[in-house]
């Protein structure tokens, strides 16, 4: 324990004379550093260097204090209750070495004592192997030659600190060792020379407790069930793997209307065409980044052509893909025709004119100002909305003429995403509170509501439809 704390005194002398002749280095003008011009380098070189320094002084403080610690309490403990303490951690295999050596030569007793403490003996140790290499100050010599001088005066300095360290480790690690070998053998002779006959039963329950293991079948069990009060139905002792869902054969589906396909594909048609546009847009974009003076046509301008490239991807291509989908699902989970065929051609002519008349006007300059997402002027919107509300109204009525009992999930998601991308439109387009906070706080709900209401909710509108549809399973819960 002395030879401990003197390496423990020599390393806190000599990092705090470390310590203090940098600190007495630092106030010299030759060694002085305008901190204005070189800043990073000379914060990065001084937390790098006393953090190291800490750190070790901390981890080999905290070894030494443990170290110390666990010596202390060992100490208290009588040969007895440290056999207790040692056997209870005992392994399976340990306590059959030991109960088949008890019985024969005491010699060959106390060698398996001696080699049981042994095996415990690196629980307490703490060797570490391996050393964190030297940070590197490559990235620092693209400094002034001052910076150099210190990284060439602080290399061998932390390389001491670890040397210093290592071997105040390695003290420690040592001195653990043998008082832990002068523990185990004087353990071992008391284990050799005691009678473990009272407890060499429990021994033995606690060598059958560690060697227990599940049956694997402890939830199934083995009995055949027997329904004596007809309680139960479809009993199967066919247990298929679940992690393939066994397809049952699919329902008879209504027949699409060719008229209705044809209008779901002028959907998704137009909805590709804006897609090609708006990515079209949005590459030119990018080129503008790389070649700002690519052209010099106000109409081509960046300010102008971003709105267009984001309207055309977020209201036309996504929207015009939503709802051309929206138009297959609905009449197929209610089981009944569309509502009017008629209003989904006037629906899909509505939402194209606006965004062509959008796209025009905002490459032209006639835009709503600074609100992203919303640049198109409001009649122009109005146009838009008037499409979708036409579109959910034909979805209301056809679900009114659902052939089903119930209002399938898919639906109740699909309306809901319409009514709330409606209400945050016309919040958005209204005069009162356009101003200050007030369009801040608008122009936030607008923007991640149609995301999340819009986009998120007839998305999961089409997934509880399209998933049970290609497992070819009903939905799992309602």
């Amino acid at each position: 324990m002395i030879r401990l704390l003197s390496a423990k005194k020599k390393l806190l002398s000599t990092l705090s004379l470390l310590a203090i002749a940098i600190s007495a280095n630092a106030q010299n003008e030759s060694f002085n550093l305008n901190l204005n011009k070189y800043p990073v380098g000379f914060i990065f070189l001084a937390i790098l260097f006393y953090g190291i320094l800490i750190t070790a002084v901390i981890s080999l403080s905290y070894n030494s204090k443990e170290l110390i610690k666990n010596f202390n309490r060992q100490k208290k403990l009588k040969p007895e209750e440290e056999v207790n303490y040692y056997i209870k951690n005992l392994t399976s295999s340990e306590i059959e070495v030991l109960l088949k050596n008890k019985s024969g030569k005491k010699g060959a007793a106390k060698k398996t004592a001696l080699m049981l403490m042994m095996s415990l003996i690196s629980a307490a140790t703490f060797a570490q192997d391996k050393v964190g290499g030297v940070p590197t100050a490559k990235a620092l010599f693209n400094q002034p030659g001052i910076i150099i001088t210190l990284i060439l005066i602080m290399i061998p300095i932390l390389v001491l600190v670890i040397i210093i360290v290592l071997r105040a480790n390695a003290t420690l690690v040592q001195y653990s060792e043998n008082e832990n070998i002068k523990k185990a053998k004087k353990l071992a002779g008391y284990i050799d020379e005691m009678d473990i006959t009272d407890t060499e039963e429990e021994l033995i329950k606690r060598k059958t407790a560690l060697d227990y293991q599940l049956k694997q079948n402890e939830l199934s069990g083995n009995i055949t069930p027997n329904d004596e009060k007809g309680l139960l139905n479809n009993i199967s002792n066919d247990h298929s793997i679940h992690l393939f869902a066994t397809k049952t054969n699919p329902i008879k589906r209504p027949k699409i209307d060719p008229e209705l396909s044809k209008l779901i594909l002028w959907y998704l048609g137009t909805a590709i065409a804006w897609l090609v546009f708006g990515t079209t847009v949005g590459e030119y974009l990018g080129i503008k980044f790389v070649a700002p003076d690519s052209d010099h046509i106000s109409w081509l301008s960046f300010g102008r052509l971003r709105p267009v490239h984001t309207n055309a991807v977020f209201w036309a291509w996504a929207t015009l893909g939503m709802m051309g989908i929206g138009y297959y699902v609905v009449p197929t989970v209610s089981n009944t025709p569309l509502h009017s065929i008629k209003k989904g051609w006037q629906a899909l002519k509505l939402v194209n004119v606006a965004m062509i008349v959008g796209t025009v006007t905002v490459m032209a300059g006639i835009n709503n100002g600074g609100g992203e997402y919303r640049e198109f002027v409001w009649p122009i919107m109005a146009v838009w909305a008037m499409g979708l509300i036409l579109t959910v109204y034909n979805f209301i009525k056809t679900i009114a003429n659902r052939k089903t009992k119930e209002v399938y999930i898919s639906n109740w998601y699909i309306v809901a995403a319409y009514i709330f991308i409606l209400i945050v439109a016309i919040l958005a387009y209204l005069p009162m509170g356009q101003d200050g906070i007030g369009e801040t706080i608008l122009q936030g709900y607008y923007m991640h509501q149609a995301v999340g209401m819009w986009f998120m909710f007839s998305n999961l509108g089409f997934l509880y439809y399209f998933l049970p549809q290609q497992l070819n399973k009903p939905i799992y819960s309602y």
